[in-house]
C-alpha cells in the first residue's frame, strides 16, 4: 500500500481528535498524494485544516486534522 503508516497516536493530539489510529495509512492530504515522509513534511504546519485521507483495515475514510 502506497502512503505513510501511523505508527502512534499520542492521546489528547490533532491527531487523535482526528481520529487518525495506529495502522492508518495516509494516502493523501488535500488532495496531494502522499508517499514518503519527506511528501508529508511541507504541508503540514499551517493553520489551516487538513483533510486526509487514509487507508485502514475496514477501508478508506477521510479525516480533518485541525491545528
Amino acid at each position: 500500500e502506497a502512503g505513510i503508516q501511523v505508527q502512534a497516536v499520542e492521546g489528547g493530539s490533532a491527531a487523535a481528535a482526528a481520529g487518525l489510529k495506529a495502522g492508518d495509512i495516509v494516502t493523501a492530504v488535500g488532495r496531494r498524494p502522499v508517499r514518503t515522509l519527506s511528501d508529508l513534511g511541507p504541508l503540514l504546519g499551517g493553520r489551516s485544516p487538513l483533510v486526509l485521507a487514509v487507508t485502514r483495515e475496514d477501508g478508506e475514510a477521510e479525516v480533518t486534522l485541525r491545528p
